[in-house]
C-alpha cells in the first residue's frame, strides 16, 4: 500500500513509511486534493 505525504511543496509518494530511492512524485493540486479525500474515506 502506497501513502502520498505532503513534504513541503511536492507531495512524495511513500511505501510503509519509508521515502523511495527515486525522485519525488509531484502530484497536482487538484489530483493531490480529490486524492486525500478519497484516503481519507
Amino acid at each position: 500500500m502506497f501513502v502520498a505525504r505532503p513534504t513541503g511543496v511536492a507531495p512524495v509518494a511513500v511505501k510503509d513509511g519509508k521515502t523511495p530511492d527515486g525522485p519525488a512524485l509531484v502530484i497536482p493540486r487538484g489530483t493531490w486534493s480529490s486524492f486525500v479525500q478519497w484516503a481519507g474515506q
